[in-house]
């Protein structure tokens, strides 16, 4: 029998089975709802790991993003809901939705956020700024990048790091700010080369070396791009090769040496080729036509046409509109213009559907030009307005400068003077805005460089500090090995020291002169601009009063011409058309003067028969010389000749003889003589006028220092034409100079290369 002790420790033990038991269920429960808790989280992960193998472009991928999301919220995980924004995110950014997709990755972000860094977060950030990018958001995108280099510092991802380092330095470049750009390429490439991913190194030192060559640096250029090809070349990267032997073929190009870029051309052309890369075969393709375009334009027009089957074969509008381009100036330059009308009709319907407002207002303004070649002088004026509408929204000045100068051309054409000259003032408007904007940019470029050399410098001084605190240190090792390893040691530094500090010092002399061509620059600048005010002073007084003089000749002629005898009528109209040829004189040492200055007028030297020139000028001004009784004596020898341009030469000889005829009393006499000296001829116009004192002949050809003296018979000028008189002579490698006595004439002298036949 059992005892009562027994029966109690029985009690016990039975009561002991139950609560291990019930302990044991509890236990099971917890941690069997952990498992399932961990199971749900692991398949999550699964779906977001064969959603990142297959790309968001795969068949289906939509189902497994929803599921996701749904799976995700049931569950409360918050690394599948941050994911699921992302994938949709990028779906929507690659659909072109950039408002949608921006919603999307900052939803994502908030997410991520809470978990603190991490390489989604990163990504996100990464995803952020590409979408503020191409919402035009530079500053929005340039921050979102920094924030992503915040978080991949934390998380130590040191190749994501310098990826949005470089991306930093890609958005500063896109907005043409090269200093900047080129710090954070540098930054990129500084640890990137810790990490020798030899793609990442080829992106970047392209990169910087497209910066030198928006800097018209191109020797570094050079530099950068050969370490890029070389890094492309150790990877065969074929179409990177491929875009960098074009690079470098546009560098040669830029600095005249076509031949040379022809060979990168050409090599380009087989990489990218062997690449399969049609994008790439158009680039290449269309920079050898820019190659031709002045010396073969058979061969431009060839290759610009094999670039635009490309570019259509991929369906590049950019590219597309380019090429056209390319071809309807290839055409313009030929004087095919039925041709080149065809491409730019192109280009219109095509910037017209993408509502491309700067390509449509491009292709107005060369139809306007083309028609205007043909003669067609309203098409081209209703172009040339069409471009100017448009181009007013856009306040492209380029546009506006150039269409205003061919419609006030057509306004003359058409004898509406007061339109022309209402579009040539616009034209001048315009063109004074660019003209000092661009030489504000060039002073700004040079600034920039000059500052990115003394921050190199500065760079380079803080290394040798750095190097130099390091070296001591080393030095004070080696002093306690030994006193003569550490005396050979200094002797080797301190040479080495003297070589750097002759370094720096050639640099600093280096920038002394960059310096003081920045200071020339802007003294010249200020010369052109007090020269613009007195050219604008001119058009603003002097044209004003001929004009005036002109309406009321006309409107009394209108009112009274029943009233007036036939002696009057032909005196209001002999002033007239004395007005007239004064004032069209006036307005073509203007234009003259404006095409020298802007490079636009043509240079073409032959040999000129130089009597027979001053014979056809003379007669110009027979008038004047019988109203005045002037006897002329020509002199010249007919067998003289002088090498210039005969345009320019015929301009100086007008304006000598009319200021001789000018200022040469009545029954005065003008001599016209030369003589050949030391392979040169000697013109020598000479008169027994009024003359000049000291203080005059030293402005006389001064452009910035206009005076005029009324003539002998009343005649006004201007005081333009010897100014112009100077540019042109010395253009054709030639000299002039006066002498001159006030009330005993003036002999005025012009020095041209020439020969004669005797």
């Amino acid at each position: 029998m059992l005892k009562i002790k027994d029966f109690v420790s029985m009690k016990q033990l039975k009561s002991g089975y139950y609560f291990s038991f019930l302990l044991l269920l509890i236990l099971s429960f917890v941690f069997g709802c952990e498992n399932t808790e961990r199971n749900d989280e692991l398949g999550i992960e699964k779906v977001i790991a064969e959603i990142e193998d297959e790309g968001i472009d795969s068949p289906g991928i939509k189902i497994k993003i929803d599921y996701l999301k749904n799976r995700s919220e049931e569950i409360n995980y918050s690394r599948g809901i941050a994911k699921y924004y992302s994938f949709l995110s990028k779906i929507l950014y690659r659909d072109g939705n950039y408002e949608e997709a921006l919603k999307h990755s900052l939803l994502a972000i908030k997410v991520n956020r809470v978990n603190g860094p991490s390489k989604d977060l990163g990504e996100d950030y990464d995803l952020l700024a590409k979408t503020y990018n191409r919402l035009k958001n530079v500053d929005s995108a340039i921050i979102s990048f920094k924030k992503s280099v915040e978080v991949r510092k934390n998380i130590s991802d040191s190749t994501g790091v310098g990826a949005a380092l470089h991306n930093i330095g890609f958005m500063f470049w896109n907005v043409s700010k090269f200093d900047s750009a080129i710090v954070y390429f540098e930054k990129a490439l500084e640890l990137r080369k810790k990490l020798n991913n030899k793609e990442h190194l080829a992106s970047t030192t392209n990169n910087i070396g497209t910066v030198y060559y928006q800097w018209a640096m191109y020797d570094k250029a050079l530099e950068y791009y050969l370490i890029s090809l070389n890094y492309n070349r150790e990877i065969n990267n074929y179409n990177n090769i491929s875009i960098i032997l074009t690079n470098i073929g546009i560098v040669y190009q830029e600095t005249s040496q076509n031949n040379r870029a022809m060979e990168y051309f050409r090599e380009s052309l087989d990489y990218a080729t062997a690449a399969n890369d049609t994008s790439n075969i158009a680039y290449v393709y269309n920079s050898i036509a820019g190659a031709f375009l002045e010396s073969n334009r058979d061969s431009s027009i060839y290759y610009y046409q094999k670039s635009l089957r490309a570019y259509r074969a991929v369906n590049s509008s950019g590219g597309i509109i380019i090429c056209l381009k390319g071809l309807g100036e290839n055409y313009i330059r030929q004087n095919q213009l039925e041709e080149a009308k065809n491409y730019f009709n192109q280009i219109l319907n095509i910037a017209l559907s993408e509502k491309n407002n700067l390509r449509v207002a491009e292709a107005y303004n060369y139809l306007g030009k083309i028609y205007k070649l043909q003669n067609n002088l309203n098409s081209a004026k209703d172009y040339f307005e069409k471009c100017i509408e448009i181009s007013l929204e856009m306040n492209t000045k380029l546009f506006l400068r150039d269409a205003y100068k061919d419609l006030s051309e057509i306004y003359e054409l058409n004898n509406n003077i007061s339109g022309a000259l209402a579009s040539l003032k616009e034209h001048l408007y315009y063109k004074t805005q660019i003209d000092n904007e661009d030489s504000q940019r060039k002073i700004s470029d040079l600034k920039t460089k000059f500052e990115f050399e003394k921050y190199q410098r500065e760079i380079d001084s803080q290394k040798y500090e750095n190097q130099k605190q390091r070296i001591i240190l080393l030095a004070i090792v080696i002093v306690l090995v030994g006193a003569i390893s550490a005396a050979v040691f200094f002797f080797v530094m301190n040479n080495r020291r003297k070589k750097i500090n002759l370094t720096l010092q050639q640099k600093n002399e280096l920038i002394e002169g960059q310096s003081q061509e920045l200071e020339k620059m802007n003294n010249e600048l200020t010369e052109l601009n007090h020269s613009k005010e007195k050219l604008f002073s001119i058009i603003a007084h002097d044209l004003k009063n001929p004009f005036s003089a002109l309406i009321n000749y006309s409107l009394i002629l209108k009112e009274d011409y029943n009233e007036m005898a036939d002696s009057e009528r032909l005196e209001f109209i002999g002033n007239i058309q004395e007005t007239s040829v004064k004032t069209y004189e006036l307005l073509e040492n203007l234009l003259n003067l404006s095409a020298s200055r802007t490079g636009k007028i043509d240079f073409n030297p032959i040999e000129i028969k130089i009597k027979e020139l001053l014979e056809k000028v003379t007669n110009l001004y027979q008038n004047q010389i019988k109203e005045k009784n002037i006897v002329l004596s020509n002199s010249i020898d007919e067998n003289q000749i002088v090498y210039a341009d005969e345009k320019m030469l015929e301009i100086v000889i007008r304006n000598l003889v009319n200021n001789a005829v000018k200022y040469t009393n009545p029954e005065g006499k003008i001599e016209l003589l030369s003589k050949f000296n030391d392979q040169n001829i000697l013109l020598i116009i000479k008169d027994n006028g009024i003359g000049m004192d000291e203080k005059t002949k030293k402005e006389l050809f001064n452009i910035n220092s206009i005076n005029s003296t009324v003539g002998t018979g009343g005649e006004k000028g201007t005081g333009l034409g010897l100014g112009l008189c100077k540019e042109f002579v010395e253009k054709n490698n030639g000299s002039i100079y006066v002498e001159s006595e006030p009330n005993k004439g003036s002999t005025f002298y012009i020095s041209l290369p020439g020969f004669s036949k005797n």
